[in-house]
Protein backbone atom coordinates (compact mmCIF):
# COMPACT_ATOMS: atom_id res chain seq x y z
CA UNK A 1 0.00 0.00 0.00
CA UNK A 2 1.17 3.51 -0.64
CA UNK A 3 2.64 5.38 2.33
CA UNK A 4 3.80 2.15 3.97
CA UNK A 5 7.42 1.77 5.06
CA UNK A 6 8.91 -1.29 3.37
CA UNK A 7 11.98 -3.17 4.53
CA UNK A 8 14.00 -5.71 2.58
CA UNK A 9 15.14 -8.85 4.35
CA UNK A 10 18.06 -10.61 2.68
CA UNK A 11 19.50 -14.02 3.52
CA UNK A 12 23.27 -13.79 3.14
CA UNK A 13 25.05 -16.88 1.77
CA UNK A 14 28.57 -15.62 2.40
CA UNK A 15 29.77 -13.32 5.14
CA UNK A 16 33.18 -11.96 6.04
CA UNK A 17 34.66 -13.13 8.30
CA UNK A 18 33.27 -16.65 7.57
CA UNK A 19 30.42 -17.74 9.83
CA UNK A 20 29.58 -21.46 9.99
CA UNK A 21 26.08 -20.74 11.38
CA UNK A 22 24.06 -19.70 8.31
CA UNK A 23 20.75 -19.57 10.20
CA UNK A 24 21.45 -16.10 11.58
CA UNK A 25 22.87 -14.58 8.39
CA UNK A 26 20.03 -12.14 7.83
CA UNK A 27 20.48 -8.50 6.93
CA UNK A 28 17.77 -5.85 7.11
CA UNK A 29 17.97 -2.68 5.08
CA UNK A 30 15.63 0.30 5.13
CA UNK A 31 16.35 1.20 1.51
CA UNK A 32 13.02 2.28 0.01
CA UNK A 33 11.49 -0.32 -2.26
CA UNK A 34 9.55 1.31 -5.10
CA UNK A 35 6.00 0.14 -5.73
CA UNK A 36 5.57 -0.53 -9.42
CA UNK A 37 2.10 -0.58 -10.92
CA UNK A 38 1.61 -3.64 -13.17
CA UNK A 39 1.31 -2.98 -16.87
CA UNK A 40 -0.62 -5.02 -19.44
CA UNK A 41 2.40 -7.27 -20.05
CA UNK A 42 2.88 -8.14 -16.38
CA UNK A 43 2.41 -11.74 -15.28
CA UNK A 44 0.94 -12.82 -11.95
CA UNK A 45 3.54 -14.24 -9.59
CA UNK A 46 1.98 -17.71 -9.71
CA UNK A 47 2.48 -17.81 -13.48
CA UNK A 48 6.10 -16.74 -13.17
CA UNK A 49 6.95 -19.45 -10.63
CA UNK A 50 4.81 -22.09 -12.31
CA UNK A 51 1.48 -21.61 -10.56
CA UNK A 52 -0.49 -23.99 -8.41
CA UNK A 53 -0.81 -27.58 -9.64
CA UNK A 54 -3.73 -28.08 -12.01
CA UNK A 55 -6.49 -30.57 -11.30
CA UNK A 56 -6.68 -31.35 -15.03
CA UNK A 57 -4.88 -34.69 -14.99
CA UNK A 58 -5.83 -38.27 -15.92
CA UNK A 59 -7.22 -38.73 -12.40
CA UNK A 60 -10.39 -36.86 -13.44
CA UNK A 61 -11.01 -39.22 -16.40
CA UNK A 62 -14.36 -40.54 -15.24
CA UNK A 63 -18.15 -40.32 -15.40
CA UNK A 64 -19.59 -37.14 -13.85
CA UNK A 65 -23.17 -36.07 -13.18
CA UNK A 66 -25.48 -33.68 -11.37
CA UNK A 67 -27.58 -35.64 -8.84
CA UNK A 68 -30.49 -33.25 -9.53
CA UNK A 69 -30.61 -34.48 -13.15
CA UNK A 70 -29.69 -38.14 -12.73
CA UNK A 71 -29.90 -40.04 -16.01
CA UNK A 72 -27.82 -37.39 -17.74
CA UNK A 73 -24.09 -36.94 -17.40
CA UNK A 74 -20.60 -36.39 -18.74
CA UNK A 75 -17.45 -38.34 -19.53
CA UNK A 76 -14.19 -36.44 -18.91
CA UNK A 77 -10.96 -37.25 -20.77
CA UNK A 78 -7.66 -35.44 -20.16
CA UNK A 79 -4.81 -35.90 -22.66
CA UNK A 80 -1.85 -34.32 -20.84
CA UNK A 81 0.78 -34.78 -23.56
CA UNK A 82 -1.46 -33.10 -26.14
CA UNK A 83 -2.75 -30.53 -23.63
CA UNK A 84 -6.35 -31.31 -24.64
CA UNK A 85 -9.44 -31.82 -22.49
CA UNK A 86 -12.34 -33.66 -24.14
CA UNK A 87 -15.79 -34.38 -22.79
CA UNK A 88 -19.01 -36.03 -23.90
CA UNK A 89 -22.38 -34.76 -22.65
CA UNK A 90 -25.25 -37.23 -22.66
CA UNK A 91 -28.49 -35.32 -22.31
CA UNK A 92 -31.90 -34.70 -23.91
CA UNK A 93 -33.61 -32.19 -26.15
CA UNK A 94 -34.96 -28.99 -24.59
CA UNK A 95 -38.49 -30.40 -24.81
CA UNK A 96 -39.68 -34.01 -24.80
CA UNK A 97 -40.83 -35.09 -28.27
CA UNK A 98 -44.46 -35.85 -28.98
CA UNK A 99 -45.46 -39.41 -28.05
CA UNK A 100 -46.07 -40.14 -31.73
CA UNK A 101 -42.36 -39.69 -32.53
CA UNK A 102 -40.72 -43.09 -32.58
CA UNK A 103 -37.10 -44.26 -32.52
CA UNK A 104 -35.72 -47.63 -33.55
CA UNK A 105 -32.86 -47.47 -31.03
CA UNK A 106 -32.84 -45.37 -27.89
CA UNK A 107 -35.28 -42.51 -27.41
CA UNK A 108 -36.18 -39.74 -29.88
CA UNK A 109 -35.26 -37.02 -27.40
CA UNK A 110 -31.78 -38.27 -26.57
CA UNK A 111 -28.90 -35.96 -27.42
CA UNK A 112 -25.15 -36.27 -27.12
CA UNK A 113 -22.69 -33.46 -27.48
CA UNK A 114 -18.91 -33.44 -27.48
CA UNK A 115 -16.52 -30.63 -26.62
CA UNK A 116 -12.76 -30.15 -26.68
CA UNK A 117 -10.29 -27.45 -25.75
CA UNK A 118 -7.40 -26.54 -23.52
CA UNK A 119 -7.09 -25.68 -19.87
CA UNK A 120 -5.28 -23.09 -17.79
CA UNK A 121 -5.00 -23.68 -14.07
CA UNK A 122 -8.23 -25.35 -13.04
CA UNK A 123 -10.41 -23.96 -15.86
CA UNK A 124 -10.93 -25.33 -19.36
CA UNK A 125 -12.63 -23.49 -22.22
CA UNK A 126 -14.21 -25.84 -24.74
CA UNK A 127 -15.93 -25.61 -28.11
CA UNK A 128 -19.04 -27.79 -28.45
CA UNK A 129 -19.74 -30.02 -31.45
CA UNK A 130 -23.21 -31.41 -32.18
CA UNK A 131 -23.13 -34.67 -34.15
CA UNK A 132 -26.24 -35.62 -36.11
CA UNK A 133 -27.53 -37.37 -39.20
CA UNK A 134 -25.79 -40.70 -38.72
CA UNK A 135 -27.20 -44.20 -38.53
CA UNK A 136 -26.39 -46.82 -35.89
CA UNK A 137 -23.10 -48.66 -36.52
CA UNK A 138 -22.88 -47.45 -40.11
CA UNK A 139 -20.59 -45.14 -42.09
CA UNK A 140 -23.44 -44.11 -44.34
CA UNK A 141 -24.85 -41.54 -44.31
CA UNK A 142 -21.85 -39.59 -42.97
CA UNK A 143 -22.33 -37.87 -39.63
CA UNK A 144 -22.75 -34.11 -39.72
CA UNK A 145 -20.35 -32.41 -37.32
CA UNK A 146 -21.75 -29.02 -36.33
CA UNK A 147 -18.68 -27.41 -34.75
CA UNK A 148 -18.98 -24.17 -32.87
CA UNK A 149 -22.43 -25.21 -31.63
CA UNK A 150 -21.72 -23.55 -28.29
CA UNK A 151 -19.15 -23.19 -25.54
CA UNK A 152 -18.47 -24.82 -22.20
CA UNK A 153 -16.29 -23.58 -19.37
CA UNK A 154 -15.31 -26.39 -17.01
CA UNK A 155 -13.96 -25.48 -13.58
CA UNK A 156 -12.46 -28.16 -11.37
CA UNK A 157 -13.26 -27.36 -7.74
CA UNK A 158 -11.42 -30.35 -6.32
CA UNK A 159 -10.81 -33.96 -7.33
CA UNK A 160 -14.43 -34.89 -6.68
CA UNK A 161 -16.37 -31.80 -7.73
CA UNK A 162 -16.59 -29.63 -10.83
CA UNK A 163 -18.81 -27.00 -12.42
CA UNK A 164 -19.77 -26.45 -16.04
CA UNK A 165 -21.02 -23.18 -17.50
CA UNK A 166 -22.67 -23.66 -20.87
CA UNK A 167 -23.74 -21.23 -23.54
CA UNK A 168 -25.59 -22.05 -26.77
CA UNK A 169 -26.18 -18.60 -28.31
CA UNK A 170 -28.31 -19.73 -31.26
CA UNK A 171 -30.68 -21.52 -28.88
CA UNK A 172 -30.68 -18.78 -26.25
CA UNK A 173 -29.52 -21.29 -23.64
CA UNK A 174 -27.03 -20.68 -20.85
CA UNK A 175 -26.57 -21.92 -17.33
CA UNK A 176 -24.41 -23.69 -14.78
CA UNK A 177 -24.28 -27.38 -13.90
CA UNK A 178 -22.67 -28.55 -10.64
CA UNK A 179 -21.04 -31.95 -11.05
CA UNK A 180 -19.63 -34.74 -8.95
CA UNK A 181 -18.19 -38.13 -9.82
CA UNK A 182 -20.54 -41.05 -10.30
CA UNK A 183 -17.94 -43.25 -8.55
CA UNK A 184 -15.24 -41.84 -6.26
CA UNK A 185 -12.63 -44.55 -6.86
CA UNK A 186 -10.27 -42.36 -8.92
CA UNK A 187 -10.21 -39.38 -6.54
CA UNK A 188 -7.03 -40.67 -4.86
CA UNK A 189 -5.29 -40.90 -8.24
CA UNK A 190 -6.31 -37.32 -9.06
CA UNK A 191 -4.98 -36.09 -5.72
CA UNK A 192 -1.70 -37.97 -6.15
CA UNK A 193 -1.18 -36.62 -9.67
CA UNK A 194 -2.01 -33.09 -8.51
CA UNK A 195 0.53 -33.27 -5.70
CA UNK A 196 3.09 -34.67 -8.12
CA UNK A 197 2.81 -31.70 -10.54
Amino acid sequence: ARGTAWFMIVIVDEVVPPDPDLDDNIAITNVPVPIVEPDEDSQPCDEIIGGAPSLFNPGINDAWFNPETAGQGFFFNVFPDAGVFFLSWFTFDTEAPDASVQAMLGAPGQRWLTAAGTWSGNTAELTVTNSSGGVFDSASPPVNQDEGYGTLVVTMIDCGNAEIRYEFPDLGLSGTVPLRRVVRENEALCEALTEGN
